[in-house]
């Protein structure tokens, strides 16, 4: 089965290459499109939140689409809450995170 999560090595503008490679305008306010923000870190209360989002089926486009652009902010708490929907995820939901590096990752999500 193909990866449904994708780790992408970015450093500046997220919203310029996820609309490249994915074709998607994180900017936009659409019903199947998930983009997790947080002012400091992601806690696991977001994380909780994603999970709801991802099991519903889509509205309008063919996947769901969750996108992290600072996914280096993940606190450890949020990265083990979210190994479960990225072991089994549906199989319309897409799950995009962006970091500058993968140092902050824990090798279980890096693996998966």
């Amino acid at each position: 089965m193909p990866s449904t999560t994708s780790i992408l090595n970015i450093t500046k503008n997220p919203s310029e290459t996820i609309k490249k490679h994915f074709d998607i305008d994180i900017n936009s306010n659409h019903p199947d499109i998930l983009v997790v923000t947080s002012e400091t870190s992601i806690g696991i209360e977001l994380i909780r939140e994603l999970h709801s989002f991802s099991y519903r089926p889509p509205l309008i486009k063919p996947k769901k689409y969750i996108i992290i652009p600072a996914a280096e902010t993940l606190t450890i708490e949020a990265q083990n809450a979210l190994l479960k929907l990225l072991e089994e995820p549906p199989l319309f939901t897409q799950m995009i995170l962006c970091a500058p590096h993968t140092q902050s990752f824990l090798d279980t999500v890096l693996s998966r």
